[in-house]
């Protein structure tokens, strides 16, 4: 189960962060406050935490003695699948995002009584919030499996996994690129590729990132989940 107390104590540790980088950052910057110095610290405050939360949501079933108490309870897989899911997405968004507005009303109270006055408003429509919340929603699927399949570091060990994913796919590109096309000579001469070829690349990629990445370890997590009930 979810220790409220340790979840208010962990947003109020990073809120109180949070302010004092932002207040460093003004006193540094001739006493200035900088909106895009909070968006960019906002947006780390946003996603990492989340991965981290994501990652050990399912921690009861680490443990033997907890993962069988947990698994007895009255409910089926897919509902305790949506409510963890619900819970690191939904929940999450609403819950970090009005820590953030909190969070910016708190340091413009203080810049406008330590240095000048500043009144500052976080809106997360304003600052291109929902692109990375999108993104949010696609690489968080990735730690939800993490959290069910390793039995502990959940989010390093995850995290760990996507890099030499990411460098493999990397590699493998390359070397299907030098075998397709047979040297480097394609980026030097524009002619000898049309425009639309790179474009369907692009929409390709954006079809599996946006479309199909999340339902995939959706569905893996889904099994690994099963797999851990039997």
């Amino acid at each position: 189960m979810l220790n409220k107390k340790s979840i208010v104590i962990t947003a109020s540790s990073l809120t109180g962060v949070l302010v004092a980088l932002c207040l460093l950052n003004t006193w540094a910057g001739n006493h200035v406050f900088s909106v895009d110095y909070f968006v960019l610290q906002a947006k780390l405050f946003f996603v990492i935490p989340g991965f981290v939360f994501t990652s050990v949501i399912f921690k009861e079933i680490s443990s033997f003695a907890n993962g069988w108490s947990y698994f007895i309870l009255p409910a089926n897989r897919i509902e305790k699948m949506v409510a963890y899911w619900l819970l690191t997405t939904v929940v999450y968004i609403i819950f970090s995002l009005s820590i953030l507005i909190i969070s910016s009303l708190i340091i413009s109270g203080l810049v406008s009584l330590l240095f000048e006055p500043t009144f500052f408003v976080f809106n997360p429509l304003n600052f291109q919030f929902q692109e990375l919340i999108v993104h949010y929603l696609v690489l968080q699927s990735v730690y939800f499996l993490g959290a069910i399949s390793f039995q502990r570091n959940h989010f390093f060990i995850t995290t760990l996994f996507v890099l030499l994913v990411l460098g493999f796919l990397v590699l493998f590109s390359i070397l299907g690129f030098r075998l397709i096309f047979g040297d480097w000579s394609i980026f030097l001469n524009a002619d000898t590729v049309s425009p639309e070829f790179f474009e369907q690349i692009k929409l390709w990629i954006k079809v599996i990132y946006y479309g199909l990445l999340a339902p995939f370890f959706l569905l893996m997590s889904y099994l690994r989940f099963k797999e851990k009930e039997i």
